[in-house]
């Protein structure tokens, strides 16, 4: 039973795009996330695909596991980039990173490894456009975007 067209083209566009599973993950754990993330899936204005469930103080979504018998709490844009790509661990030195600068974002093409020095510096400029009103912010009410 589908709720719209529009939440059917976020299904299909998630199902297609998660075809790797993490190595912290079992098959089951694997589509278990899956769920988890289509289920608080909401389409933004600005074309991100945002999680509405439980969110940190610097809005990121995450996720909590019990990974081999130990509770684990994950960031679900980076569960979504290893989802997307097979990537596996990274250097501490590398981040996953928004493209769209919408933290609760984990659309699978607004998210890709990046330095984490460069992330930064790109993090401030943007800061910057956006309190002087060069650039739009997101929309804080993240739940309410859809």
């Amino acid at each position: 039973m589908s709720c719209s067209p529009e939440r059917d083209a976020l299904v299909k566009l998630l199902i297609e795009r998660f075809r790797h599973r993490p190595k912290c993950l079992t098959p089951q754990q694997t589509v278990a996330v899956i769920r988890r993330l289509i289920r608080h899936a909401r389409w933004m204005s600005n074309g991100c695909i945002a999680y509405t469930g439980a969110l940190n103080n610097d809005h990121y979504g995450k996720m909590n596991l019990r990974l081999h018998g130990q509770h684990h709490q994950l960031y679900v844009h980076k569960l979504a980039w290893q989802l997307s790509t097979g990537g596996g661990d990274l250097p501490e030195w590398i981040e996953i990173a928004h493209s769209c600068d919408t933290p609760p974002c984990f659309h699978p093409e607004h998210v890709a490894p990046e330095r984490r020095d460069r992330n930064r510096q790109r993090s401030g400029e943007r800061t910057q456009a956006k309190l002087r009103g060069l650039i739009p912010r997101a929309p804080r009410d993240y739940r309410a975007a859809a």
